[in-house]
């Protein structure tokens, strides 16, 4: 989408209703601004409460596991030297 605004006086600028609705941006949503070179960005800010829902899904995801033991680390390291060396 590609919309252009005016700035006013005070360096206000409108957000453009389909996208305040895209991003659920409401009087009162917290939003920062970052820049590059050629564009100024703003983010929605998240809440408290879905910043935590976001990494309690990452720590109870299934493809997280425990960091391996130092005897299965080192099963592995035999494991690979024997593999290198063709004795198995």
């Amino acid at each position: 989408m590609y919309v252009t605004r005016k700035v006013g006086p005070k360096g206000q600028v409108v957000i453009p209703e389909e996208l305040r609705a895209q991003f659920d941006i409401h009087p009162g949503t917290s939003v920062s601004f970052n820049s590059n070179d050629e564009a100024i960005i703003i983010v929605r800010q998240k809440s408290a409460e879905q910043v935590l829902d976001a990494f309690h899904a990452i720590r109870d995801a299934p493809s997280i596991r425990k960091a391996p033991t130092i005897k299965e680390m080192k099963r592995w390291f035999e494991e690979e030297i024997e593999e290198r060396n063709g004795i198995r």
